[in-house]
This record gives structure tokens, C-alpha cells and sequence, in this order.
């Protein structure tokens, strides 16, 4: 609800619904929650020019976030605050767009791993796969093989009982 009235440009009531959700995110240990949800407040406090809390907020969504480990919420907080720290100290904007760079480049290290990781499973199903259908033409080559042979064994028997 955060994030919906902060889009509405309803600061109050955003502010209102993000402070209520932490504690419930606290108590269900929703820790990823919680970073957006500071990272949300801090883009409020950006609208409403309040810098001294657009800083604290970030900063919290940030610090939980490396925290946890997640990389994503890591990339987001230090993106905004990179943003937010070039209007005024480009040393710090600098500090915060090396985390994020460092950060998605992580994300696209991750994602590139699940892509080998589901292609060799895929190969794997299609190896599988390739040698159960070369099991199943072999039995039939078998099966074909006995039918000729018990053809052969009668069509002789049939000659020689003559």
C-alpha cells in the first residue's frame, strides 16, 4: 500500500503504510521486505526534500540488505543513493554507484549461472531421453529378430513333418 500511495503522490499516507509494515516484516523475519520498504520511505523523504531521512532510510535499506545478502535490494539502495548523493557529493555518488555496479554485475553473474545450470539439465533430460527411445528400438529390433527366428522354426518344421 507503500508503494501505491507514494505513486499517487500521497506522501503521508505512504509514510503511514510503510511504517506499519515493518514491524510485521520484523516478526515474520521478511528481511527483504523490510529494505524495500526503508528504500520506499527514502524515495518518499526525496519527494518531500527531506534529506537527512532520504539518507537514513536508504542507508538502512541498504545496510540490511548486505546484511542478508540480497543482491537485487543491494543494487537498488546503492543505486539511489548514487542518484541521490550527485545532486550534492560526488565522492559518496561515486562510493554508491561502485556498490551497485559491483551488485548487478553479481545479478548478471547469478543469472548467467541458472542459464548453464538449466541448459545442462536440459541436455541431461535429452540424453535421457535419446537413450530410452535407442532401449525401446533396440527391443524391437529383438522382438522382430525372434519373431523371424520362430517363423523360420516353423515354416522348418513344417517342411520336415512332410
Amino acid at each position: 500500500m507503500g508503494n501505491i500511495y507514494s505513486e499517487i503522490g500521497q506522501s503521508r499516507l505512504a509514510l503511514e503504510y510503510y511504517r506499519q509494515s515493518v514491524p510485521y516484516s520484523e516478526q515474520a523475519e521478511i528481511y527483504a521486505d523490510i529494505s524495500r520498504t526503508y528504500l520506499g520511505m527514502a524515495k518518499v523523504f526525496e519527494k518531500n526534500k527531506q534529506k537527512d531521512s532520504v539518507i537514513t532510510y536508504a542507508g538502512r535499506s541498504l545496510i540490511i540488505a548486505k546484511q542478508k545478502g540480497f543482491t537485487l535490494q543491494v543494487r537498488d539502495a546503492a543505486r539511489f543513493l548514487s542518484y541521490y548523493y550527485r545532486k550534492f557529493n560526488a565522492d559518496s555518488a561515486f562510493f554508491y554507484q561502485d556498490i551497485s555496479k559491483a551488485a548487478n554485475d553479481s545479478l548478471f553473474s547469478q543469472e548467467k549461472t541458472k542459464q548453464l545450470q538449466s541448459f545442462a539439465f536440459d541436455e541431461q533430460l535429452r540424453q535421457k531421453d535419446l537413450e530410452a527411445e535407442r532401449s525401446r528400438y533396440q527391443n524391437k529390433i529383438r522382438l522382430y529378430i525372434l519373431l523371424f527366428a520362430v517363423i523360420v522354426f516353423l515354416l522348418i518344421a513344417i517342411f520336415l513333418s512332410f
